[in-house]
């Protein structure tokens, strides 16, 4: 029996604010969250075939404004909880196309992202050169 890449999540929720999904996903699986606007997989997947698709690498590229604004909401609430501490080191897990790093680099901080995908950490290397990124191993 084979196991498909991707299953539909009955109820997704957001990883960032579990708030519970209602709208169906972009035409590329992607949900964005109705409370805080992060961009998720709206189903579960269990392997790296959706991020390396090319439907998925080009709505990135092609959505660089709407990327841009929702780093710079997850960086200011980092700083808000953080009381605007700036970090030396960040080290970002699932760094997709780097947007959220870029915004700490410009802080002065030292940064590294990691990824699964070949496709986005290439992506990433290209929009953002003065950081360093590195595709992540799946165990």
């Amino acid at each position: 029996m084979t196991t498909s890449p991707a299953t539909e999540i009955a109820t997704p929720q957001c990883p960032v604010c579990t708030t519970v999904q209602t709208q169906a996903p972009e035409s590329n699986g992607t949900l964005s969250c109705s409370n805080c606007g992060h961009v998720f997989a709206g189903r579960r997947v269990e392997s790296n075939e959706f991020f390396e698709s090319e439907d998925y690498l080009a709505w990135r590229a092609s959505n660089s404004k709407f990327l841009l604004s929702e780093a710079h909401h997850r960086v200011g609430f980092f700083r808000h909880v953080t009381k605007n501490l700036v970090p030396k080191q960040v080290l970002e897990f699932g760094c997709a196309t780097g947007e959220a790093l870029d915004e700490f680099r410009r802080d002065g901080s030292n940064c590294l992202g990691l990824d699964l995908s070949h496709g986005l950490i290439g992506l990433a290397r290209k929009l953002h050169p003065d950081i360093q990124f590195e595709v992540a191993l799946n165990p």
